[in-house]
């Protein structure tokens, strides 16, 4: 099975990578130019963006869904493509989270991180 070959080479432990601070950094493809007009892609890295703090269906349906908030509205049919929350919704969801030990503890690993 030729996949295989590929996935010996892979030295990431998946708890490590997925679950204690994936990071995406964001890229642009960049053509330069040539004589003819091809150019040839090059990728451009731009700043690092963390990953937020993932507002989980359980968590709505703990505090609450946010009018106005598409990622809400999202969750309450699941219909459609899937919406991010709102910054107002963050901000909702944050603050009541504030209030639990286990709140508290998310919203320290997504701080962590962020930094």
């Amino acid at each position: 099975m030729p996949t295989m070959k590929y996935l010996e080479n892979i030295t990431v432990d998946f708890n490590e990578y997925i679950r204690k601070g994936t990071a995406t950094l964001r890229t642009e493809a960049r053509r330069e130019q040539t004589k003819d007009g091809i150019g040839t892609p090059q990728t451009a890295e731009r700043s690092f963006q963390p990953r937020g703090l993932n507002i989980r269906e359980d968590d709505l349906n703990k505090y609450g869904y946010t009018a106005g908030c598409a990622g809400c509205a999202w969750y309450s049919n699941k219909v459609g493509l899937h919406r991010g929350h709102s910054k107002g919704c963050r901000i909702i969801i944050e603050g009541e989270m504030r209030k639990t030990e286990e709140g508290k503890s998310r919203l320290e690993g997504a701080r962590t991180r962020r930094e």
